[in-house]
């Protein structure tokens, strides 16, 4: 489970078993043109979660990651009526995005292999986003952190996946999304501007392959090149045009005398 919600899942995830409760984790990856960007994790609760356990997100253990860079927000309601704790930290380059989310995911976390390529051609920038999302170990794979699993000792895992069934993604929902410069393609379900969306659900008994590709396309790069091989054509033309008009005066030349 990424790290910044373990406590979070620790605490809420009991009172999920009264159902009705519900807990979200997004990871958010903002690339601008210049391969610079930003990466988000939030964890966000309903009111009813909160209810039962007030002060649940005043409780994330955040220090590790403040001190290495990451900014975090206060607990905050927001559009969808969850409130949300966020953080974010800023990349300079793309190949900083796989590190930086090792560093939410951590070693044994089913959000793993994040990566961000750029590859630049004569009239063209390609961003190239792969990463994988593995709950093929269901539930219990998130039980790697301990205090989790002793948090939840009082009810297993398994009876949790038992008492729920389908319903237990309705209560644990992750989402990844990544936006891109220039025009973007996925293998994503859900397509969101300029970028891409997906929902994994933690019954799924595959890993998930996440891939995306946002490509820059510099037409002008196009124009410049067609003006200077036409103009280049012209030139060649011209010096054609002259040697013939030189050979001609030298033939005549040569006949006069």
């Amino acid at each position: 489970m990424l790290r910044v919600v373990r406590a979070t899942v620790a605490a809420v995830a009991l009172v999920a078993l009264l159902a009705g409760c519900e807990l979200r984790t997004e990871v958010n990856i903002d690339v601008a043109e210049d391969g610079s960007g930003t990466v988000e994790v939030g964890a966000g609760v309903d009111d009813e979660a909160l209810e039962r356990r007030p002060g649940v997100l005043d409780d994330l253990a955040l220090d590790d990651l403040l001190a290495t860079g990451w900014s975090a927000t206060e607990p905050t309601k927001e559009a969808d009526g969850l409130t949300w704790v966020r953080l974010e930290h800023e990349f300079a380059r793309p190949e900083d995005v796989g590190p930086l989310v090792d560093e939410i995911a951590g070693d044994a976390g089913p959000f793993r292999d994040f990566s961000l390529t750029r590859s630049d051609g004569f009239a063209a920038t390609t961003y190239d986003f792969s990463g994988v999302v593995d709950f093929t170990s269901g539930v219990s794979g998130l039980t790697e952190d301990p205090e989790l699993a002793e948090a939840l000792d009082a009810e297993p895992v398994d009876l949790i996946e038992a008492e729920f069934g389908q319903a237990i993604d309705e209560v644990l929902k992750f989402r990844v999304g990544i936006r891109l410069p220039g025009d973007v393609e996925s293998n994503a379900p859900t397509q969101a501007s300029n970028g891409a969306r997906w929902a994994p659900s933690v019954l799924e008994r595959e890993a998930i392959d996440l891939r995306a590709s946002g490509t820059i396309t510099r037409s002008e790069r196009y124009l410049w090149g067609a003006v200077a091989a036409a103009a280049g054509f012209a030139l060649v033309l011209f010096l054609a045009i002259r040697f013939a008009g030189w050979r001609r005066r030298r033939g005549e030349a040569s006949e006069i005398s």
